[in-house]
């Protein structure tokens, strides 16, 4: 069988036929920059609002607990404030009399020496004191005093609380059944006079590695004096 062609000429054909142009190498590398300029437009186009909303949402979370750390630390002026009123109406029904501020202030509520079961000085700055609640989360004010009650605990200075169940959920320092809080409150007590007493009422959580402090004063002062 005789062929038209001749191998020599269909290899030439085929030398002269039409190739597409080869692409240069300074073509191929600008594609590829392209391509990681893209993908770093993306990346900043994503992670720039997730960055402000992650900064948002732990804004948020801090002003929260700011707010809750500050109606505990006034909670614990407020309780001491209450063992002051307890101490004089204590003083008053019993046989020790309301006869001036010497023997409710100064020998039990404020009292120098230290030997009052009321004495709200045995929390100082050196051995702040915790307060103590029960029945439900709520403070009980016998007249037995701040430390024979167990309101005022020094042990546990430095524990942190934990919030109860139900509604509203009530801060303590004893129910361990329930979750634990990032809060820590610790109330001290320093003598400006005879007759006033600085309560400090600290609480200090901490948030991403970072500590935060609300602190709540108040100056007391025997309020009743008497002839």
């Amino acid at each position: 069988m005789n062929y038209p062609f001749s191998k020599i000429s269909i290899l030439r054909c085929f030398k002269q036929g039409r190739r597409w142009p080869r692409k240069s190498a300074s073509l191929q590398g600008f594609t590829l920059v392209e391509t990681l300029v893209a993908i770093a437009i993306i990346m900043v186009a994503i992670t720039g609002p997730y960055a402000a909303a992650e900064q948002a949402i732990t804004a948020a979370r801090i002003a929260q607990d700011r707010t809750i750390a500050t109606f505990l630390a006034q909670e614990g002026v407020e309780a001491v404030r209450a063992e002051r009123d307890k101490t004089y109406i204590n003083d008053c029904v019993t046989s020790t009399g309301c006869s001036g501020s010497s023997v409710w202030w100064g020998s039990d509520f404020a009292d120098p020496s230290g030997s009052s079961a009321q004495d709200i000085l045995r929390c100082s700055a050196g051995t702040p004191c915790a307060l103590i609640s029960s029945f439900g989360g709520l403070y009980w004010y016998p007249p037995s005093g701040c430390f024979n009650n167990l309101i005022c605990n020094r042990s546990l200075s430095g524990r942190r609380l934990y919030s109860g169940s139900g509604a509203p959920a009530y801060y303590n320092t004893l129910s361990t059944l329930y979750p634990i809080t990032p809060f820590t409150r610790t109330i001290y007590a320093s003598a400006f006079t005879s007759e006033e007493v600085k309560i400090t009422s600290e609480v200090t959580w901490k948030e991403n590695g970072t500590v935060f402090t609300v602190t709540a004063t108040d100056h007391l002062t025997p309020w009743f004096t008497g002839p």
